[in-house]
């Protein structure tokens, strides 16, 4: 599974003319994603392992909050561009 989203990234690279750093690291990159938790998994295989993992909201929880005055324009952009059930339903991702 791994090799395809590898081929996937690197179409997207090549595309998008963006040097090949996520598809020659893609294990540790996706790595740093989970500990920070911007994504999380959302799939396993029989055995326990992740099969899926999803992008998640998870490491931006002060965007997410009007008490953190270095995130004012995030928490007000996020507010205007989201429907009020989407932003409800990242707002609780981030928890």
């Amino acid at each position: 599974m791994a090799d395809a989203q590898i081929e996937s990234i690197k179409k997207w690279e090549s595309r998008n003319s963006l040097d090949s750093e996520l598809s020659e690291n893609y294990g540790s990159s996706l790595e740093l994603f989970v500990q920070n938790n911007l994504v999380y998994e959302s799939s396993w295989t029989s055995y326990g392992n992740p099969r899926e993992y999803t992008l998640g909201w998870g490491g931006l929880a002060d965007a997410f909050d009007d008490s953190k005055p270095n995130w004012a324009n995030e928490y007000h952009e996020l507010e205007a561009t989201l429907t009020p059930e989407k932003y409800a339903n990242a707002r609780c991702q981030t928890r």
